[in-house]
Formats: C-alpha cells, sequence, structure tokens
C-alpha cells in the first residue's frame, strides 16, 4: 500500500464522527444531505458535522454540492470509499 493512501485512510477513519457522517451518507448513496440532515441522522454536534466533512471532502470521499444550502454525498467513484461502502454494508453497519 503506497504511503500516500495510507494517510488518506487515516485521515478519512480518524474519528468516530467522520465514520458517523460517512454511514449516514451510504445509507442512500445515490441522495445528498445538508448538514442539517447529517447533524439529525448522526447525533453529532453541528461543529463537528462540519469539522469532519471539511475533511471528508478534502480527501474526496465526500462530494460538495454547492447551493445556497450545500448537500453532501459520499463519493462512490473514489475506489478507497467503495471499499470502506461495501465493508458497512456486508458488516450490518448501515
Amino acid at each position: 500500500m503506497s504511503v500516500e493512501r495510507r494517510r488518506e485512510i487515516e485521515e478519512g477513519l480518524a474519528t468516530i464522527g467522520r465514520i458517523k457522517v460517512l454511514a449516514e451518507l451510504a445509507k442512500k448513496p445515490s441522495e445528498s444531505y445538508t448538514k442539517y440532515a447529517i447533524l439529525k441522522g448522526t447525533g453529532l454536534k453541528r461543529k463537528d458535522v462540519s469539522e469532519n466533512l471539511k475533511h471528508l471532502v478534502r480527501i474526496n470521499w465526500v462530494k460538495e454540492h454547492r447551493m445556497v444550502h450545500p448537500r453532501y454525498q459520499i463519493n462512490l467513484d473514489n475506489p478507497t470509499v467503495r471499499l470502506l461502502y461495501r465493508f458497512l454494508k456486508d458488516s450490518g453497519y448501515i
């Protein structure tokens, strides 16, 4: 495994908050969600949702659709995210 991919995975899974955000987005991967919807689905604080989304967008695990109220979607175009999505589904986490 390359050093870059290892760093990407460590960044993406660094906190339970990021895992919760990814799992919430993975429940319906074809849909996009507002921060408020993610907040309600995860039980995280607004600041934590914002911070986790910032990291996940930066590493290309989450797509940000810029609009008046930005919406977020899990990025299944990313091969690492596809593996994680499969794991979350197969393990029963989502």
